[in-house]
């Protein structure tokens, strides 16, 4: 039959040509999947944030230490472990400690009556340096009397220069938590893991992790998004809109289940991480968020009730109508949320909030 015989061989070269095609672009991707991460990291904006950090001091903090911190690849780590101010500073500029992750961390100095509340690990966005975070810490430092550990992620602020990857930046927050579990004048029954944007990725990648997670009491969430394909998709289809692209759901199925899983090698899919996650979770959400559309947390929150909520522990979603992607900590009632959730979670209340 040849009509039989002509559409198996145009099948058979359609096949070939599909598996050429997707072997060149999975090669394309390969090829560039280094310069893929400067659509997601910015360790130089605003610019010099790779030469110069704020010290608490300029925004008033002056019970702290500066710290550097080495990760199990042998990275260093630069930043601040900050506390409530009790009375007459007990910290200055110039001490610091280094901790390898073996040990006890060596002293700067005692720290006079400052016991704080709890420790807060904290892990910021994908741009700047701590430097530019020192202000919402000095509110942690005064409204929830807890301790604040913020540290640039390698390639980000003073810390070691190298690529920044999400198994590099995993590794940091595991050296974070380290450094944590080793200074005895924090209390060990008390830290809570907190991150905004890509700095909620790294804490959830961080507190899925059996080893971590017995160590830590709450992870607070704030405007991430539920993967990075899924923010890749949300881009894609402004640009097809943008161009009038004939046929725009077949060119967006093309695309999200074609072309990003053989290119995209930026992954941090949080959505996958929240059902293994066994820990309280707070998800801090602004409705005007003009990065991460606030229906990607929403989706995060349901994700990690999951299916048997009420078997789960602390689940709690909070919106604030007036919050954008950067602006969150200045609308009203968000430090008080932060704080109601820390107590919930000391008073052994597992209760679920929908």
């Amino acid at each position: 039959m040849p009509f039989m015989s002509t559409f198996v061989v145009f099948i058979t070269w359609m096949m070939v040509i599909l598996l050429l095609a997707s072997f060149f672009l999975w090669a394309i991707g390969m090829i560039f999947r280094k310069e893929q991460g400067s659509f997601l990291y910015f360790p130089n904006d605003p610019p010099n944030s790779r030469n110069t950090c704020a010290s608490p001091v300029d925004v008033g903090i002056t019970n702290f230490e500066f710290v550097s911190i080495s990760t199990s690849d042998g990275q260093m780590l630069k930043g601040y472990l900050m506390w409530p101010q009790s009375r007459s500073p007990s910290f200055s500029s110039g001490n610091g400690k280094v901790f390898d992750g073996e040990g006890t961390p060596p002293l700067a100095h005692d720290v006079v009556n400052a016991k704080p509340s709890f420790v807060l690990l904290y892990f910021h966005g994908n741009a700047g340096n701590v430097g530019h975070r020192l202000v919402v810490a000095k509110s942690f430092l005064s409204t929830l009397g807890c301790a604040v550990l913020m540290i640039d992620y390698r390639g980000f602020g003073l810390s070691s220069t190298t690529a920044i990857t999400q198994k590099g930046l995993e590794m940091d927050a595991q050296a974070c938590l380290d450094f944590i579990k080793h200074d005895e004048r924090l209390p060990q029954d008390k830290i809570y893991v907190m991150g905004t944007s890509l700095g909620a990725a790294v804490a959830l990648h961080l507190v899925v992790k059996p080893r971590a997670a017995r160590h830590i009491s709450g992870v607070v969430i704030e405007n991430t998004f539920t993967s990075i394909s899924d923010m890749a998709g949300i881009l894609a289809s402004s640009v097809i809109r943008q161009l009038s692209i004939p046929f725009p759901g077949y060119a967006m199925l093309f695309l999200v289940y074609y072309l990003f899983p053989l290119t995209l090698h930026l992954k941090w899919k949080n959505i996958a991480t929240l059902q293994s996650i066994s820990i309280p979770m707070l998800f801090l959400s602004g409705l005007k968020d003009e990065l991460v559309p606030p229906e990607q947390m929403r989706r995060l929150y349901q994700a990690a009730c999951g299916r048997n909520h009420k078997d789960n522990p602390l689940r709690r979603l909070v919106t604030f109508q007036e919050g954008s992607h950067n602006d969150l900590f200045l609308c009203d009632g968000y430090f008080r949320t932060i704080l109601d959730f820390v107590n919930d979670v000391e008073k052994g209340k597992g209760v679920n909030f929908i």
